[in-house]
């Protein structure tokens, strides 16, 4: 039986993996601004939707924690997708998301660094196991 958790990371990986695509061709027609806001807009909806309405356990955030979203909201999409997009216009969007699988090491790096949060075994093997298939899809567009 398929799991809630299970359609969401489903859901999750679909639309992650189809962004650079996606982007390259919406910015054919579209401001990055516009195509970013909506894009995001959207797959925030979905995803509330499913985690919210469909399955009640989560909390509605309150308060503060409002605050704290649209905080990283706006730092999300105006900094991390703002880049990502203009980027888009230098690189092919295969090179964009092979580069893009790099997000998760520098989260690690700068939360072990200003959250003093230890990075665990299982994340470690992850990493160089993401970084070993980076580098050997990496390699083919390296000049020597």
């Amino acid at each position: 039986m398929i799991t809630l958790r299970t359609t969401t990371g489903i859901l999750y990986a679909f639309i992650w993996a189809t962004a650079a695509i996606a982007t390259k061709i919406g910015l054919v027609s579209s401001s990055p601004l516009l195509f970013a806001s909506t894009r995001l807009f959207l797959a925030g909806i979905i995803l509330f939707a499913i985690v919210y309405i469909a399955n009640k356990k989560y909390p509605f955030p309150k308060g503060k924690e409002w605050g704290n979203l649209i905080i990283l909201g706006l730092l999300n999409s105006t900094i991390y997708v703002g880049c990502c997009f203009l980027s888009l216009d230098h690189v092919d969007s295969s090179i964009f998301n092979l580069l893009l699988t790099f997000n998760p090491f520098i989260v690690a790096f700068l939360s072990s660094i200003f959250l003093n949060r230890t990075i665990k075994r299982n994340e470690l093997v992850g990493m160089c196991l993401s970084a070993l298939g980076l580098g050997i899809a990496l390699y083919p567009y390296i000049p020597i």
